[in-house]
């Protein structure tokens, strides 16, 4: 069930955590907050007016034809020979099966499957004004080696093109690390893998239409004429609509990624989990567009009120007893069953339990369990929960389900909160948690959170990720200025409510590249996925503390062949540079290791490999029990777990994390304690005279969606990825400017 958002106006008695999140994140962003306050709004307008026409420019002058189809029209005219012969002598194939980056991504990588590079010549014919189809064939193993013989090769530095070098101090980290790692694993094994003609049996060209019929143009073809295919007659065709270049391609075609919202409960010694929200995304779809997973509290009180302190926030937080989940995917949001504290699941919520206004209530929330905006919900009579005291809500996973063409499916699980542990969960029979009220807090705190998801197909250079930030702020200009022209105060704040950001996933995305050493090697032949949560939780001196987490959910890459090193070795090389990535965005911040790239640059040259769960060194090691389960969870699912010797300490406290290797590939990713691959943990304390002050400045927006891009300036990010300074000047000035009028308490 989806809606299209307009008014975005959800209650905010539920999120007003998302407030105080919001500005705890404020003064990393206030690099010139006095400078920028203006006691004008009017003068406020003009001056943002200016700022963002400057940013107009600046991203027109950005090179356009690395990432929008009709700027290559413009560029190269409606010809379709001429467009043909571009995206021939322009793009190149690797091999992969299906459509993963899609057009626009083909465009940014310059690399694509042969449907990926079909797909971005139906579209520039497309803007041309051409009618076009989508051909296909099953070749055999003869005719697919042919075609592969005859392809150019990836040049040299094409994948290295559009992106400099990241911070050197990241860069210089993970070279002691990856010295120290080598080293030990000693010569890393062949990793060739299969054959990759077989990637091109799937054969996929264009056909245009002109007086005498459909001709093929064929990209991968040998000899790549125009006006020819490997196959002059397809097995099939598939029509591309003129308005919209959407075609009617088999599902099976395209890479997916199945995202699923399961909770546990716990009840009579036993564990069942739920599945409460379920969508499909494809990536060359979401492209640059992330995926916000957040909770609406369901059963307020009608007349609640903000907290006015730390206490009034924590009775707030435990007085919920329901909670709906909301993906946020585009443009839409998605709802389907909520559940309670005991672990029930309700299927048809009753969204007059949100309290407030039933009528403001229903225009907002039915669109995203598919109820008319114009109609009330129907009123429900409420009934005694008469299991409350049998079962009680234990966990909450993300799962992602990642389906490939020709690849087994992958399955991933994230964890959102778990009351049980891995290690207890393995018991046959599982004793009633106990869980008092800081773990019932703690479990509250994290549904008032929000994680972000980015799902990845290709890479992002400079040009595109600049693109991506100048579009994201431009598109709220008209916002802004009404905002500071509106002279009423409350409906100023009702226009707050609608201000989003974009991610700093992005520059997690871009900084993945920017600092690995081998980028020239890589590219990406199945989705990887990023993640970032933000959330409070208490701390055992009653302090409610801000914590920031990044996640490189699956980092999986592919390997251009030929050349040193081996593709086992750049993988983990890669690897580690996604690690430093990671880490480069938290910026060195909070106490203790923040990641296994400073864990083991503390553990020094002592190491310790696993390959068997029952190896006796492993049951030998002391580890705690939930800290073991995932290690072993890890051995298990065919994983080799590289240790420190010792356990390095910081401030007194010891820091668990492993570098997690596939043996066949040398994919690699560092794992922290948590299971997640990084966390930042930072005291923000909220004191009784700031809460409420902060819930204020900060209206809520829907879920408070996308206040993660506050938390790193651009100025950094600049600095972090090299880029030129002047190129996000103008992005910063902004940002420092509404930041500022926000803080001021002007709005």
């Amino acid at each position: 069930m989806q809606y299209s958002h307009g008014r975005r106006n959800l209650m905010w008695f539920g999120l007003a955590v998302l407030g105080s999140l919001g500005l705890l994140l404020a003064p990393r962003a206030l690099t010139s907050a006095k400078q920028a306050v203006k006691t004008d709004l009017a003068q406020a307008a003009r001056d943002l007016e200016k700022l963002y026409a400057n940013l107009e420019s600046k991203d027109r002058a950005l090179p356009a034809e690395t990432f929008d189809p009709a700027a290559v029209v413009k560029k190269v005219g409606t010809d379709p020979q001429h467009l043909f012969e571009w995206v021939r002598d322009n793009t190149y194939w690797v091999p992969y099966q299906g459509s993963l980056r899609g057009p626009v991504g083909v465009l940014v990588d310059r690399v694509g499957s042969t449907l990926d590079r079909a797909l971005l010549l139906a579209e520039l014919l497309r803007i041309a004004g051409h009618n076009v189809q989508i051909a296909r064939a099953a070749l055999n193993e003869a005719e697919a080696a042919k075609i592969q013989a005859s392809l150019k090769p990836v040049p040299p530095d094409l994948l290295a093109s559009n992106t400099s070098d990241g911070d050197e101090a990241s860069r210089e980290r993970c070279g002691q690390v990856l010295s120290v790692l080598e080293a030990f694993l000693g010569p890393p094994p062949d990793s060739a893998g299969g054959p990759p003609s077989a990637d091109l049996r799937d054969h996929w060209w264009v056909q245009v239409e002109d007086d005498e019929g459909w001709k093929n143009l064929d990209p991968s073809a040998p000899g790549a004429s125009f006006g020819q295919a490997w196959r002059e007659e397809p097995d099939e065709t598939f029509s591309v609509e003129s308005e919209t270049g959407l075609s009617d391609l088999p599902p099976d075609s395209a890479h997916r990624v199945i995202v699923r919202v399961q909770i546990e409960k716990w009840e009579s010694g036993k564990l069942s989990e739920y599945n409460v929200l379920e969508t499909t995304v494809r990536p060359a779809a979401m492209l640059a567009k992330p995926l916000v997973l957040a909770h609406v509290p369901l059963g307020m009180a009608e007349d609640a009120t903000p907290p006015k302190d730390e206490t009034e926030l924590r009775a707030m937080e435990l007085g919920i007893k329901e909670w709906l989940p909301v993906l946020i995917v585009g443009e839409k949001y998605l709802a389907q069953r909520s559940f309670k504290d005991t672990g029930e699941v309700v299927e048809e919520p009753n969204l007059e339990a949100g309290g407030g206004n039933p009528a403001e209530m229903a225009q907002d929330m039915g669109g995203i369990l598919g109820g008319e905006e114009e109609e009330e919900p129907e009123k429900k009579a409420k009934t005694k929960d008469t299991r409350a005291a049998k079962s009680i809500l234990t966990a909450e996973w993300i799962d992602y389900e990642i389906h490939s063409p020709g690849r087994p499916v992958q399955k991933i699980r994230r964890e959102s909160f778990d009351l049980i542990g891995p290690a207890a969960r393995l018991g046959a029979k599982v004793p009633r948690p106990v869980i008092g009220e800081e773990r019932r807090l703690e479990r509250a705190l994290r549904f008032a959170g929000e994680l972000e998801s980015l799902i990845q197909p290709c890479r992002w250079t400079q040009p595109f990720l600049l693109h991506i930030y100048y579009q994201s702020v431009l598109s709220q200009r008209d916002l802004w200025l009404n905002i500071l022209r509106e002279k009423d105060p409350e409906e100023r704040k009702h226009l707050l409510e609608s201000v989003t950001t974009p991610t700093i996933l992005h520059a997690l995305a871009a900084a993945r590249h920017a600092l690995s050493p081998v980028r020239e090697r890589v590219f990406f032949d199945r989705p990887n996925i990023l993640n970032y949560r933000y959330s409070l939780r208490p701390e055992k001196q009653g302090k409610l503390v801000e914590q920031d987490l990044f996640d490189l959910v699956v980092n999986d890459v592919a390997v251009l062949r030929g050349g040193v090193p081996s593709p086992f070795s750049v993988r983990l090389r890669q690897g580690l540079a996604d690690t430093a990535a990671e880490d480069l965005m938290l910026d060195g911040e909070g106490t203790g290791f923040q990641n296994a790239l400073r864990l083991f640059a503390a553990a020094g040259p002592k190491l310790q490999a696993f390959r068997d769960v029952n190896d006796a060194a492993f049951a030998s090691l002391s580890l705690p029990p939930d800290i073991r389960a995932r290690v072993a969870a890890d051995l298990q699912s065919g994983f080799t777990v590289v240790l420190p010797e010792g356990l390095p300490s910081a401030e007194g406290v010891p820091g668990f994390g492993w570098w997690r290797l596939d043996p066949r590939t040398g994919g690699t990713v560092g794992v922290m304690g948590t299971g997640y691959h990084q966390e930042l943990t930072e005291e923000a304390y909220l004191e009784n005279d700031t809460v409420i002050s902060k819930t204020q400045i900060f209206r809520p927006n829907v879920l408070g969606r996308g206040k993660s891009f506050w938390r790193r300036h651009p100025t950094k990010i600049a600095r972090d990825l090299r880029l030129d300074p002047n190129s996000i000047e103008d992005l910063g000035l902004i940002i420092d400017h509404q930041w500022a009028l926000l803080a001021a308490g002007m709005l």
